[in-house]
């Protein structure tokens, strides 16, 4: 289970807790659809390192969220809409699980 940062206020709300197995889950399904992707562009590989980062981060700390991990899930979601459908919609359900716990 992951306690999770409530945003809103300048102090730690209570926190949430949630289970990580399909947080875990889709970041592994989507290392495995971009480790076979031959067009991503090294911007792509950093913003998947960066998203990696972030969500290990959530995965195995208690501390806050980084707070550009909605904007690092906005961009790849966009980068991946036509060329990697799979990959686009591991990020839409990363983003929408990250949401329904006040992320």
């Amino acid at each position: 289970m992951i306690q999770l940062y409530q945003p809103g206020s300048a102090t730690n709300r209570p926190r949430v807790d949630m289970p990580t197995e399909k947080l875990k889950s889709l970041l592994q399904e989507l290392k495995s659809e971009l480790r076979d992707a031959k067009n991503a562009d090294e911007e792509t590989r950093d913003l998947m390192l960066s998203l990696d980062t972030q969500l290990q981060a959530v995965l195995n700390t208690s501390s806050p969220i980084d707070p550009t991990i909605e904007d690092t899930l906005t961009e790849l979601e966009s980068r991946f809409a036509v060329d990697h459908p799979i990959a686009e919609r591991c990020v839409r359900e990363i983003l929408d699980a990250l949401n329904k716990m006040g992320i």
